[in-house]
């Protein structure tokens, strides 16, 4: 989930998902020790008069502001409705985190300990074949030497 930091209220960063297609998931905050909920934005914000907003670029001033241009209309179609997509020039200079939710690294992490199984269970049947082969071995050794010493 990619979301730009949009406000603060109290303890807690209230973040904008950009690239959100339900309307009761555009909305991520984040308390003081880290925690994280998904909400709808703007009744969080309806709800919370006291939100600190960010209005230092072009993004995050139409995303305040922008129902009272002229071009309410394509504001209320990008952020209410999600019928169409943010304009990438309104996010230039906008920082943008890629991973809100750290579900990215999650998925790394699992993929890490499944290749790290994998490979375990593979060095095990390669040890185990070599043992096998490696015993084989010096049983056949051991019967020639016993051959020679019985002949």
């Amino acid at each position: 989930m990619k979301s730009i930091l949009v406000g603060k209220l109290k303890d807690t960063k209230v973040y904008y998902v950009v690239d959100s297609v339900h309307k009761d998931a555009d909305c991520i905050l984040v308390g003081r020790l880290g925690g994280k909920k998904v909400t709808n934005f703007w009744e969080f914000v309806d709800w919370n008069k006291d939100v600190r907003k960010i209005q230092n670029t072009h993004f995050h001033e139409y995303l305040w502001n922008g129902h009272q241009s002229k071009s309410g209309p394509h504001w209320y179609s990008v952020f209410v409705e999600k019928s169409l997509p943010i304009d990438h020039e309104l996010l230039d200079g906008t920082v943008v985190n890629e991973d809100i939710l750290g579900r990215r690294q999650k998925v790394l992490q699992f993929e890490n300990r499944a290749m790290d199984f994998s490979v375990s269970l593979n060095s095990q049947s390669v040890s185990s074949k070599t043992l096998a082969s490696w015993s084989a071995s010096k049983i056949v050794i051991q019967r020639k030497k016993r051959g020679r010493n019985n002949g």
